[in-house]
């Protein structure tokens, strides 16, 4: 999921190193979101939709948005706008509505992901 070139879930990806959640059953996500906590303390909402599409609000209302697929092991995720980013794909890993878990950002900064329930 790549999220934080430019803080997309794309992006996001690859500055993680894969630490970005791919759910080994992503139905957890659909009707919920899964949040990025920043170091400054910024929240980045991802909603993940059931038809395959996915949206990133950020901080000031910034959208991106694209597609995501998965395989037997991995989530993939492709960001189509506002621009059209390679395909970034991370292990899938077992999570659950209520979750929360530290990540270091591109920086080395602690940050936090969880699954918040609703929308």
């Amino acid at each position: 999921m790549g999220w934080i070139k430019g803080l997309s879930l794309v992006g996001a990806a690859a500055a993680l190193l894969g630490a970005t959640p791919a759910l080994a059953d992503p139905t957890a996500l659909f009707g919920n979101t899964l949040r990025l906590q920043l170091a400054d303390g910024s929240i980045v909402n991802f909603y993940i939709n059931s038809d395959g599409s996915y949206t990133e609000v950020f901080p000031g209302g910034a959208l991106t948005g694209g597609s995501w697929t998965e395989t037997a092991d991995q989530m993939c995720y492709t960001q189509q706008t506002p621009d059209v980013l390679p395909t970034a794909c991370d292990p899938k890993i077992t999570k659950a509505v209520g979750d929360s878990w530290p990540i270091a950002g591109p920086d080395g900064q602690a940050e936090q992901f969880s699954i918040v329930a609703g929308r």
